[in-house]
């Protein structure tokens, strides 16, 4: 073959390869044309999903939202209507109690008023959780005397351990500071708490607190509060219940011994919200429980050390009777109130102490009297201001008479415990602020502090 004929077979052999490369590429051009579009299609329905799925969770959080608030507002109307005929019972009951010598009678209105106390427990309980999981719970840390503290809520607790016949002890191990930095308020809640706990679910023998200090770093610590009971216990496989919402280890411990089974749940929350926790150490059926409640603390720096914490004497602060002190007489009050009942009871208890009083069903009738009263000279010493009432409520009432130039003290008489209630008060131009159901010696208190801070100013 010839060297021309040999170039010219090379030459088609180039050729058909070139064209079988061209070819193959334009069908992968084809192909990979295919799957660009196939690509920007699924970009495209992922796009849209995530649109579609961003705007189904907008409006779940949305609801949530609403139904959030719906919720508070829901618990804040149920606190007010049953705290209002509380404020009835509780009150009449306790002056019933002071003024009645037979056994029999007297034992009827003792019933009525632990039955009235038991139910703002429970409503107190649902209102807690509510706070916890709205997350408006706010610690505020301050110096507490923890050796105090437990000798108050010994003096609180043992009353109900005597009633049962039960033995309540507390002891400390090893030093203890007289000056921590912690959240009074809720320690209390919890060790409250876990005592009465204690105390329902035993029937023999005792209750005890141990308290103690565990060294971390520096200034800071581990101060643990743990609580036995001889009581019924709680069976293994059902212990991990306690903790739960509105669960008990028996559901018919409910039947038995009351209660809404949120109590242990508070406690957690409140002592997470502290740096700590609140758990079960041991328990044996019909032996008793262990708790322990657990809390991150700080020393203050102005602490002095007891290093024998269980002779400690700490300064009583268990207040004496307010009308033993100093009696309202003279005093001019306005109690601005629609309930007549509430009316009557809060009209007994401050005329007894000597005040002189006057009632109005509504906010715009409690103004009205506020400025004829001024016109003719004879103000009023203290408004007390019901906040939820018709007409005109307790804020638009304030505010009214605030913007009338009236600095006359006004003590808010709200049913509504929730978060930020008290704050809301306070912004409408309110002095002070009682929640109801109203203890006598407290309302008698605010009535004279109002008095003591006008004379001062």
């Amino acid at each position: 073959m010839s060297q021309e004929e040999t170039l010219k077979r090379r030459l088609d052999r180039e050729r058909r390869s070139r064209k079988e490369a061209e070819s193959l590429l334009e069908e992968k051009s084809r192909e990979l044309y295919a799957l660009n579009a196939e690509l920007r299609r699924a970009r495209d329905e992922l796009e849209e999903r995530v649109i579609e799925r961003t705007r189904d969770l907008e409006e779940s959080r949305r609801r949530a939202v609403a139904s959030s608030h719906a919720k508070s507002e829901f618990l804040a109307n149920m606190s007010h209507e049953i705290r209002t005929p509380m404020t009835a019972i509780c009150g009449f009951s306790e002056i019933l109690r002071d003024e009645i010598s037979d056994p029999e009678t007297l034992k009827s209105v003792e019933v009525i008023r632990r039955n009235g106390i038991h139910l703002l427990t429970i409503i107190n309980d649902i209102l807690d959780l509510a706070r916890v999981e709205s997350g408006k719970v706010s610690v505020h840390a301050t110096e507490v005397n923890p050796l105090q503290l437990v000798q108050e809520i010994a003096d609180l607790v043992e009353p109900q351990a005597e009633g049962k016949n039960l033995r309540f002890s507390t002891t400390f191990l090893g030093a203890m500071p007289d000056l921590v930095l912690t959240d009074p308020t809720r320690l209390r809640q919890i060790l409250i708490n876990l005592i009465g706990n204690a105390i329902k679910f035993t029937e023999v023998g005792e209750v005890k607190l141990v308290t103690r200090l565990i060294p971390k770093t520096g200034q800071d610590f581990q101060l643990e509060f743990i609580v036995i009971d001889t009581g019924i216990g709680i069976a293994e496989d059902r212990a991990d219940r306690v903790f739960q919402q509105f669960e008990q280890a028996d559901t018919s411990l409910t039947r038995e011994f009351g209660g809404t089974g949120l109590g242990l749940t508070i406690c957690r929350r409140f002592a997470e919200l502290l740096g700590g926790t609140v758990e079960l150490v041991e328990s044996r059926v019909g032996l008793g429980s262990t708790f322990r409640a657990s809390l991150a603390i700080s020393v203050s720096e102005d602490a002095n050390w007891i290093d024998n914490p269980q002779s400690y004497q700490p300064t009583s602060t268990t207040p004496t009777s307010t009308a033993a002190k100093q009696s309202l007489h003279g005093v001019r009050v306005l109690i601005t109130e629609d309930s007549p009942i509430n009316q009557r009871l809060f009209v007994h208890i401050l005329a007894r102490e000597g005040a002189d009083v006057i009632t109005r069903p509504n906010g715009r009738a409690g103004v009205d009297a506020v400025l004829t009263a001024n016109e003719r000279d004879e103000a009023f010493d203290v408004i007390l201001m019901d906040m939820q009432m018709p007409v005109m409520d307790g804020y638009t009432a304030t505010q009214t008479l605030r913007s009338q130039g009236v600095r006359t003290p006004i003590v808010a008489l709200t049913a509504h415990a929730m978060t930020g209630d008290r704050e809301k008060c306070l912004e409408a131009g309110c002095s002070d602020y009682v929640t109801k159901p109203i203890d006598r010696e407290r309302l008698v208190q605010a009535v004279l502090d109002s008095v003591r801070e006008t004379e001062v100013s």
